[in-house]
């Protein structure tokens, strides 16, 4: 397990007072480590899997639609 992060979107990315959907790249549902929180406009990972090296998620709101990916970085640690 990789320790959580949260993202949030740059400001005027998506309008608050409108309906957002995001999914997968596949179309499926978040995976239960990832959530997003419209008010606050950001995702918060906890309890990331190691495996999980990038996640691609579309954000479709009205007629516009983005493509994000949220990629880990592996980063060594001194001892």
């Amino acid at each position: 397990m990789r320790d959580g992060f949260t993202l949030s979107l740059p400001p005027g990315v998506v309008d608050p007072d409108k309906l957002v959907t995001i999914t997968s790249e596949d179309g499926s549902t978040l995976p239960e480590w990832l959530s997003y929180d419209p008010v606050a406009q950001n995702f918060t990972a906890s309890d990331v899997a190691a495996e999980i090296q990038a996640l691609n998620l579309v954000i479709s709101q009205g007629n516009q639609t983005w493509l994000i990916t949220i990629a880990a970085t592996l980063q060594n640690k001194a001892t």
